[in-house]
């Protein structure tokens, strides 16, 4: 190896020094606009893994997460094999205006709205994973995309039980943000537990184990279906629903590892829905976000 990269600490001095007291207006990552994620950033060159069960929640986090960045002027690409483009679109559509029943002249300066801000990769099913990451370096590199969804890991064309071809692909993916300065975040699915009220973490991840050793951050959202039975049930028999239960979280977002912040980050972050605009809250009766106002 070449001495020339062994370099003493004030080297960095420059680096170190704006990592502590940033210029103005410039920020070490982008972030959530809820006031109680603020200090969960997403800094360029990390990949971050999304994990959780089906119908809880992963992708619509993911998606507000893209509002609040492309509200701040950053530019997003999502890649959904999971979901046709135009039900990703529906439910950003819903997010962006904060209602269920938008206008449809709402609808199309929305979506104009997006047009420079989100890019879609439409393709569901298998993926080829050459052709996503060289259109994934074109977008980053041409067009300034700076952060990537991709929706999800099992549609990678790799097997569940193929360890070293998903560590690689994962390799791949850090190499990719690291080179092009992006933030890639990739939902990877856990595995089923014995119910739906047990939480899953960071070592519930399907797959190899590299996965969540490799990535810079991880996360998983979880959604309180026992509440939503509990309080569907006292509303069908025309009960009030009491305070304890409605206080009670609708969906949890667990930071489980920050690589950038640590435990100031690390946690278990109770989010409340916003049914009508498919948003996650901070509080029961507050306002969504209204990303677009015409």
């Amino acid at each position: 190896m070449s001495t020339d990269l062994l370099k003493r600490a004030s080297t960095f001095t420059g680096e170190v020094l704006n990592r502590f007291y940033p210029a103005p207006g410039e920020q070490v990552g982008d972030t959530f606009s809820l006031g109680k994620l603020r200090h969960i950033l997403f800094a360029p060159g990390e990949l971050s893994v999304w994990t959780g069960l089906n119908g809880h929640g992963k992708s619509l986090l993911l998606n507000q997460l893209a509002l609040d960045v492309a509200k701040e002027g950053q530019q997003v690409a999502i890649a959904s094999f999971e979901m046709s483009a135009k039900r990703t679109l529906y439910r950003m559509v819903r997010q962006a205006v904060g209602a269920d029943q938008p206008a449809d002249w709402l609808i199309t300066q929305c979506l104009q709205w997006l047009d420079d801000l989100v890019w879609i990769y439409d393709h569901t099913g298998t993926v080829n994973t050459e052709n996503l990451l060289r259109t994934f370096h074109k977008a980053a590199t041409e067009r300034g995309v700076t952060h990537f969804i991709i929706d999800s890991l099992m549609k990678c064309g790799i097997a569940e039980d193929a360890y070293n071809e998903q560590k690689a692909l994962v390799d791949r993916l850090q190499n990719f943000a690291q080179k092009d300065a992006a933030h890639v975040h990739l939902v990877a699915h856990s595995r089923k537990k014995n119910n739906e009220d047990d939480a899953p973490g960071k070592m519930d991840v399907k797959g190899s184990g590299a996965i969540t050793d490799l990535a810079d951050n991880v996360f998983s959202v979880w959604r309180n279906k026992g509440k939503e039975a509990k309080v569907q049930q006292l509303a069908d028999t025309k009960q009030t629903i009491p305070d304890e239960l409605r206080n009670k979280p609708d969906a949890v977002l667990d930071c489980s590892k920050h690589r950038e912040l640590g435990g100031d980050a690390e946690g278990r972050y109770g989010l409340y829905y916003h049914r009508s605009s498919m948003q996650f809250i901070e509080r029961p009766g507050d306002l969504p976000t209204f990303y677009f106002e015409a």
